[in-house]
């Protein structure tokens, strides 16, 4: 017999925020991103740059003071910051679901490529802090997808089996890896098609007031 679903866990991008049309996406490297001040994203150096940000090896400062020489625009680290996150539409009615499934007694984790100005700016738009029982962030875990290392961090935080979660993500590849892992998943594609998906093996939300 299954395992009783305890947790969803969530990839941030595409799921909760949507990237902007126009963003530079860097060529074979998976990262799609907003040009504050300007920066040219095809220049090594930068690229270099934001991989430090998004393993965690220089903090939010430390990242855009390393950017600024290659801003066409210099600008100060507050516009850095909403410029970047300018970058993205938010998507409050998933953020809405996900609490709604915590308030139905679900445990929720977050598993996700990112720097910690997209992080804390998902945690201050959404207010998610208290809804979040596990995580497991690549700037945090010196880690990325597909690492099996970002799942089994999660699940050690939420003290359960893989059998016992579900992994939301709208890439089909990182979906298979969670399958590989044990999990139950479902690729991303709106949220009418993700409460039909949790629906059927169970999963039902509460509404939040």
């Amino acid at each position: 017999m299954p395992d009783e679903i305890k947790a969803i866990v969530f990839d941030l991008g595409e799921v909760l925020a949507k990237h902007r049309k126009g963003l530079t996406e860097i060529e074979g490297r998976g990262y799609i991103v907003p040009n504050p001040g300007g920066i040219d994203w095809t220049k090594p150096k930068a690229f270099n740059i934001l991989k430090a940000s998004v393993f965690g090896r220089i903090n939010e400062r430390q990242f855009y003071r390393a950017l600024l020489p290659l801003m066409k625009q210099k600008i100060s680290f507050s516009c850095f910051k909403k410029e970047w996150n300018d970058g993205m539409i938010w998507k409050p009615h998933v953020a809405n679901y996900l609490k709604s499934l915590n308030r139905a007694g679900y445990k929720i984790g977050i598993i996700s490529d990112c720097d910690s100005i997209f992080f804390n700016e998902v945690l201050r738009r959404f207010g998610l802090k208290p809804f979040i029982d596990g995580r497991a962030l690549s700037y945090e875990v010196h880690s990325k997808k597909p690492s099996s290392k970002m799942w089994n961090n999660v699940l050690r935080e939420l003290n359960l089996k893989a059998s016992e979660c579900v992994y939301i993500d709208d890439l089909q590849k990182y979906v298979v890896k969670a399958r590989e892992l044990g999990w139950n998943a479902f690729r991303f594609q709106n949220l009418t098609k993700l409460k039909q998906d949790l629906a059927r093996i169970g999963v039902k939300a509460k509404k939040v007031n």
